[in-house]
C-alpha cells in the first residue's frame, strides 16, 4: 500500500459558538465576521454579515500541503468583527499544530476550538485525505545458501514480536536460531508517515545447547559479546540495521569454547583483517555490510579453524555465481553471503570454507519463490545455512 507525500486538507465547517451579539454593548442583533484560514502557508478568506450564536456554516476550503517525515503543519484562523460605529474588534485566533507522520490518520475528521473571548468564539472541523499517494512496494529479492543436511529445521519471518515468539516456541523443541536477517517492508496500511515495519527472518537448525539473541547499539553489543564469550557462548551471525536513525546490531549466539573474533570497520581494512585473523587460526563464518556517514563498513564474525577458505567481495551476481562454481570444484563451500549497492550495481560478498558436501545457491527471487525453493531444497536433504535479502540499488 502507499504512503502519502502530499496531504489534502479541507476546512469543512465553522460553528459560531458566541457571536458577541449578546455579550457586548454594541448595537445590532447580528455580527459581521471576516475570517482568514491559513493552512501550511496558504490562505483563503470567508465572511458573513449575519453571524449569530450557535450557527454552523459550510466552509469547504481546500488546501494541498507537501509532507516530509518531520513536517509540522499549522492550521490557523484569525479575523475581525466589523463595526460601523467604532473600530473593528479582533476575533480570537485559533492556531493548531499537527505532525502528519505522527498524528494524522488518512480520512480522519477533527474538531478544533478557538479560545473564549468577549468578541466571540468558534470551532472548525477539518478532514485530511491523501492528495498524492506514492507506492512503496518494491521488488525485494532473496538469496539462499544451502548445504547437505537432514533432521529438523525451520524458517521464520515476522515482526519482532512474532519472530521472538517463534524462537521461544521452537527452542524447547530442539531447534536453535542459526542465521538472522532483517529489513523494512510495506505493512499495507495507508499512512502519512512510515508505512513500513521491520521484519526479521531466521533459519533454525537442530540443537539443545545454550543460546542467546542480543540486539543493541554497537558499544553495548561489543560489551555483551565479550560477556557472553566469557560464559561459553560464541557469536555465529551478526545483522546490522538502522532504526529511527540509530545503528543497531542483532547477534545470534550459541555454545562454544573455541577461539573467536569480531571485526567491524571500513571496506579498505576488511580483507587485510581477514588475512590477519586467518593467520591466527580463525575463519570467517559471518559477514555483512552497511553504510554510515557516507562510508561503507563491513562486519566479520570469526571462529576457530585451520581449513582452506576464501573471501570474495565486490562483484555482480553473475560473477559471484561463477566464482561460487569455481571454488566448489576446489573443495570450498559458501558459508555466508551479503549484498549491497555500489555505483549503480548490486554487488555480492561471500565467505567460503572447506567442504565437499552437496550444496546449492538459489536466487535472487521473490519471497514466494524463495519459500518454495526452501521446501524443495529441504526435500532433497539440503538445509538453508545462510540467506540475504535486498532491493536492487537500495541501501538497507
Amino acid at each position: 500500500m502507499p504512503t502519502c507525500t502530499r496531504a489534502h486538507i479541507v476546512i469543512n465547517t465553522l460553528h459560531i459558538k458566541n457571536s458577541s451579539v449578546n455579550t457586548t454593548t454594541e448595537p445590532g442583533s447580528y455580527a459581521e465576521w471576516y475570517l482568514t484560514f491559513h493552512v501550511g502557508g496558504q490562505t483563503d478568506q470567508w465572511s458573513d454579515e449575519y453571524v449569530r450564536d450557535d450557527k454552523v456554516y459550510t466552509i469547504e476550503r481546500h488546501f494541498d500541503v507537501d509532507l516530509q517525515p518531520h513536517t509540522k503543519v499549522v492550521i490557523k484562523v484569525d479575523g475581525y468583527e466589523q463595526d460601523d460605529t467604532s473600530a473593528d474588534d479582533p476575533l480570537p485566533t485559533l492556531e493548531h499544530e499537527v505532525y502528519p507522520a505522527q498524528d494524522w490518520q488518512i480520512g480522519g475528521t477533527y474538531t478544533v476550538a478557538s479560545p473564549e473571548s468577549e468578541e466571540g468564539s468558534y470551532e472548525i472541523t477539518y478532514t485530511v485525505t491523501c492528495a498524492e499517494p506514492q507506492a512503496l512496494k518494491v521488488a525485494r529479492e532473496y538469496v539462499g545458501v544451502y548445504r547437505a543436511g537432514t533432521g529438523a529445521h525451520g524458517l521464520s519471518a515476522g515482526h519482532w514480536g512474532s519472530f521472538t515468539k517463534q524462537l521461544n516456541k521452537w527452542s524447547p523443541q530442539g531447534l536453535r536460531l542459526a542465521r538472522i536477517a532483517t529489513f523494512r517492508r510495506d505493512k499495507e496500511e495507508w499512512t502519512f508517515g512510515d508505512a513500513t515495519e521491520r521484519i526479521f527472518v531466521g533459519t533454525f537448525a537442530p540443537g539443545t545447547d545454550d543460546y542467546a539473541l542480543w540486539v543493541s547499539p554497537w558499544q553495548q553489543f561489543e560489551t555483551k559479546w565479550k560477556e557472553l564469550g566469557g560464559k561459553g557462548l560464541r557469536l555465529i551471525d551478526l545483522a546490522p540495521y538502522k532504526d529511527n536513525g540509530n545503528r543497531m546490531f542483532a547477534g545470534v549466539f550459541r555454545t562454544g569454547h573455541d577461539p573467536y573474533g569480531l571485526w567491524v570497520g571500513e571496506r579498505a581494512g576488511f580483507e587485510e583483517n581477514w588475512k590477519e585473523h586467518s593467520a591466527k587460526g580463525l575463519r570467517l563464518v559471518s559477514l555483512d555490510t552497511y553504510v554510515d556517514g557516507g562510508k561503507r563498513y563491513f562486519t566479520g564474525v570469526y571462529r576457530a579453524g585451520s581449513d582452506s577458505h576464501a573471501l570474495w567481495v565486490g562483484v555482480d551476481w553473475d560473477s559471484f555465481k561463477a566464482k561460487w562454481k569455481e571454488l566448489a570444484k576446489q573443495g570450498l563451500r559458501l558459508v555466508d553471503i551479503a549484498s549491497y549497492p555500489e555505483q549503480g550495481k548490486q554487488l555480492f560478498a561471500g565467505a567460503f570454507r572447506a567442504g565437499k558436501d552437496n550444496h546449492a545457491l538459489i536466487g535472487p527471487s521473490g519471497w514466494d519463490e524463495f519459500a518454495k525453493s526452501w521446501q524443495n531444497q529441504s526435500a532433497e536433504s539440503r538445509r538453508l545455512v545462510a540467506l540475504d535479502t535486498f532491493v536492487y540499488g537500495q541501501e538497507e
